[in-house]
């Protein structure tokens, strides 16, 4: 399991530690080989650690009782949300194989074990999460993802991009961790919003994935 790319863009988002994020993700493909890097497993979360949404929790140093009983607000939930769209796009878009741990996409949530094996929530799905990852789940440019190489574009003022190319396709990550909107020249097709784009607009806490 990538415990590495987990670590650092938890840390990028909680701490704003764009620079670790970059030189993690440098280390790791600088490191393995090329067949064990497009197979490592890139989790956010397992069965015996905090759930995703948890990380993000504005209240940390809770007691064991305390942290059974916790949910988030709807304010943190909302900040969560955003947080947890952009720790998915670099899941999914980095080198390695996206392994999401179940309830994820249904917002449940837990601190760490056994919190976090808390059972399945049919009834109250969260309906931005599901729709979220359906998104993710539908990219048509998946193998670029696969045996794309990794180049990177930015990472600077809270703000990270990189490109995955492949012979016949080149896509544009970027993520804004930053408070401000983060704009760049450049045409393409957002594989998020699905329409055409003449330019990256990100808000803060937003990111994009840009055919070009």
């Amino acid at each position: 399991m990538n415990n590495v790319f987990k670590k650092a863009i938890i840390s990028f988002l909680n701490e704003n530690n764009v620079i670790g994020l970059r030189n993690n993700i440098k280390h790791i493909i600088n490191n393995y080989l090329q067949q064990i890097l497009d197979s490592l497993m890139n989790v956010l979360d397992t069965y015996d650690t905090k759930i995703l949404i948890n990380n993000f929790a504005v209240k940390t140093n809770l007691s064991k009782e305390e942290q059974t009983n916790y949910l988030l607000s709807s304010e943190e939930l909302r900040m969560t949300i955003k947080k947890i769209k952009i720790a998915t796009i670099l899941q999914y878009t980095l080198p390695g194989v996206p392994c999401i741990f179940y309830g994820n996409d249904d917002g449940i949530q837990g601190f760490d074990d056994p919190l976090c094996q808390k059972t399945f929530s049919w009834d109250n799905t969260d309906q931005e999460l599901y729709t979220w990852y359906k998104i993710l789940e539908s990219n048509p440019n998946k193998k670029v993802f696969i045996d794309g190489i990794y180049r990177e574009h930015i990472a600077y003022d809270n703000v990270f991009g990189f490109y995955r190319i492949n012979v016949n396709t080149e896509i544009m990550i970027v993520v804004n961790k930053s408070n401000s909107e983060y704009c760049e020249n450049i045409f393409g097709y957002d594989l998020i919003n699905y329409n055409n784009a003449l330019s990256i607009k990100l808000s803060p806490l937003t990111g994009i994935i840009m055919k070009i």
